[in-house]
């Protein structure tokens, strides 16, 4: 198993309530993560009709989605790609863009890679960001959520020191 589906399904039931699949999904991941199961994250729509939802857990084509950052458009590229953990989730088709890298003792890395040594300097860059108010991203530690910020611009670029761990960006 190279992956662990994170996201499935709408957002939310009924557009207000978030769906309970998703949370329950990313503790399991986080869990099984933690137990050095490298597993890249991965979202899809859960359509079983061809895009035309007719059930609360169902939505259309194309709102669960994963962004692979892959070496070359093909199935070996893909496969390499997810097997890297150079994939993230998008949870609505208007989701933003994320770049998420390192450097430390010299070295760069792309999100699933993993850095030398104690400390790193991480940096994310966000675009593409809808208007509407509520978009937040949050640093997540091996698990648990550090830190939010939120995206008031269409565009967002931070930087921060990090020890030893695994982060993402939620």
């Amino acid at each position: 198993v190279d992956a662990w589906e994170v996201n499935t399904g709408p957002a939310a039931f009924g557009g207000t309530v978030p769906n309970p699949f998703t949370a329950t999904a990313i503790a399991e991941w986080d869990e099984l993560r933690d137990r050095n199961f490298r597993l890249a994250g991965v979202g899809v729509s859960d359509s079983h009709d061809a895009g035309s939802p007719d059930g609360p857990t169902e939505s259309p084509v194309g709102n669960g989605r994963t962004v692979v950052h892959a070496d070359e458009l093909s199935e070996d590229g893909l496969r390499r790609a997810i097997q890297a953990g150079h994939a993230y989730v998008k949870t609505f088709a208007t989701s933003p863009e994320v770049r998420f890298t390192g450097r430390a003792r010299g070295r760069t890395a792309d999100m699933g890679d993993a850095l030398p040594g104690h400390r790193a300097m991480l940096r994310a860059r966000i675009t593409g960001i809808p208007r509407e108010e509520g978009w937040r991203v949050f640093v997540v530690r091996d698990g648990r959520t550090n830190s939010g910020r939120a995206l008031d611009r269409s565009r967002v670029n931070f930087r921060f020191k990090a020890r030893r761990g695994e982060y993402r960006l939620q």
